[in-house]
């Protein structure tokens, strides 16, 4: 039998949709504070990846209720302004999670704790086996790895005398990192071909360079830039 939703059902899941719209995740690393926006006469929900205990410097200043269907969920109420540090500590793991209390902050109704420690764990296992071959194909084809992180990053990291070239993009897994950039024929050169072994290319954060390919090598005044991948291991 289909059951029509009430108006006041509906309303309630319209509600449910714009709070996990507006959602905040933050990442705990172990060492940043976790910034927790309150507004007075209102509810901020936290969810944790696990049940928590808490204790705070004043805990006066809010009232604080976990939720019956998940342990994971408190709902946090200020009662007086503030600006104070409060600590929670998984009764599962002893995780001990820093927070900050703040109705100055910036305020959100729902806040989702993710611990770093797990997703960069994730990330290892994601990319036990990827090599940089595997790395190279996937930069020259675009295609997405589990595991590996993307960010644009515009920096010029050579400059010689035929040509320059620009990184682009950032690919990056806790081994291997792969970087995504533009070579430039210089305005004064009529062609070149580019050889791999010319390109020397140091850039610690990332490693030793393994590898490098490229759209085209054979560049002129038709055709005077190419696209150009790298791969460094650490």
């Amino acid at each position: 039998m289909i059951q029509t939703i009430t108006r006041h059902a509906l309303l309630a899941l319209l509600l449910l949709g714009s709070i996990v719209s507006h959602a905040t995740d933050l990442v705990w690393d172990g060492k940043t504070y976790l910034d927790i926006g309150l507004r007075m006469g209102a509810d901020t929900s936290v969810v944790f990846p696990e049940p928590v205990e808490m204790s705070a410097e004043i805990t006066s200043a809010f009232s604080m209720v976990t939720s019956t269907t998940d342990e994971r969920i408190l709902s946090i109420r200020p009662l007086q302004l503030q600006e104070q540090r409060v600590t929670f500590i998984g009764t599962k793991t002893k995780t001990i999670y820093l927070a900050r209390f703040s109705t100055r902050a910036p305020y959100s109704p729902l806040y989702r704790v993710k611990d770093g420690t797990a997703i960069e764990a994730a990330r290892v296992a994601a990319t036990a086996k990827l090599s940089p071959t595997g790395m190279m194909k996937a930069l020259m084809g675009g295609q997405p790895i589990n595991g590996v992180s993307t960010r644009q990053h515009k920096q010029e990291i050579v400059v010689g005398p035929e040509y320059r070239i620009m990184a682009t993009e950032i690919w990056e897994s806790p081994t291997i990192t792969g970087v995504i950039g533009t070579l430039v024929l210089r305005p004064e050169i009529q062609s070149t071909t580019v050889r791999p072994g010319d390109i020397s290319l140091k850039i610690p954060a990332f490693g030793n360079l393994r590898m490098m390919g490229a759209d085209r090598w054979d560049l002129d005044r038709d055709v005077p830039s190419t696209t150009v991948y790298f791969v460094f291991t650490k």
